[in-house]
């Protein structure tokens, strides 16, 4: 953690590797991970990553957090990503949740301050039940709509903490 890495060797072979903090660094690529098939837990918060290509290989990543970078998209070759529980994408520049529906056991997804600009996007999700815990404060389309909350409620029924906030039943009333 923090200091200040622009790349990983190009024979950073750790097979057994359970847990990685690679935070506050200058990555701007993750092709070095793919032999840590056995990665658990991955921290790639403030970094200088464009894109999630090069953990392909990570089946049994449960959780991921790569927040206060520069990634655009969620990659569609994800949908290897079979135990990803909690997906933490906070301060990135995602503007579309396309392929999201293929993260099966995500539980927990945060998506702070991203310029997602359709609610048609939170759509995407809908196919995500094992969806719990949904961030989305501070996105793009929050600044202009003040349903979305409702919007969210009405189609991820299976929401029960939204914006760090648990859901009262009293909120589903008006979906």
């Amino acid at each position: 953690q923090g200091r200040g890495v622009q790349a990983l060797p190009l024979n950073f072979n750790m097979p057994n590797l359970k847990f990685a903090d690679l935070s506050h660094n200058q990555l701007t690529s993750l092709h070095s991970l793919s032999s840590c098939v056995n990665l658990i837990e991955l921290n790639l918060d403030s970094n200088l990553l464009a894109t999630l290509q090069g953990i392909d290989n990570l089946t049994n990543l449960r959780e991921l957090s790569c927040s206060d970078n520069k990634i655009t998209s969620l990659p569609s070759a994800a949908s290897k990503h079979f135990n990803l529980v909690s997906l933490i994408l906070n301060h990135n520049l995602i503007t579309s949740l396309l392929h999201t529906n293929i993260y099966t056991s995500l539980q927990d997804l945060s998506l702070i301050a991203n310029p997602i600009h359709s609610l048609r996007e939170i759509l995407h999700l809908k196919q995500n039940s094992s969806l719990i815990a949904l961030n989305i404060s501070d996105i793009g389309v929050l600044r202009k709509d003040n349903n979305v909350r409702f919007f969210c409620f009405f189609h991820l029924p299976n929401i029960r903490c939204f914006n760090n906030e648990l859901v009262k039943t009293s909120d589903l009333i008006p979906a």
